[in-house]
């Protein structure tokens, strides 16, 4: 189990990462096809404890993708399910562009 801590502030319960900070990292998060689509399936059909074993599991595999995590982990503590799908396909969808300008390099 991992436990993560948030700072409060003056405006009560608000986490350190913000929505800015993580659309301005999204270009840089590489996740696969298939860990797109796993995640995408367990925040559409609410299953929290399943978001929060793979975002686990993405964490041992990538540090770098550590504020990533832990922001979605936020999220799914908070049911933000929506926000969680609107998040990943951004992801999916710079995962998509990428792979496609790869293949018109060759």
């Amino acid at each position: 189990m991992i436990w993560i801590y948030r700072e409060k502030s003056d405006q009560g319960n608000q986490s350190t990462i913000t929505d800015a900070s993580i659309i301005s990292i999204l270009p840089f998060i590489q996740l696969t096809a298939t860990q797109t689509q796993l995640l995408l399936g367990l925040a559409k059909s609410g299953d929290v404890q399943g978001i929060f074993e793979q975002l686990q599991e993405l964490g041992k595999t990538n540090e770098q993708l550590k504020e990533f995590t832990t922001y979605l982990y936020q999220l799914a503590e908070q049911f933000e399910f929506e926000e969680i799908c609107r998040i990943l396909e951004m992801v999916n969808e710079n995962s998509i562009q990428e792979e496609l300008a790869g293949k018109m390099l060759v």
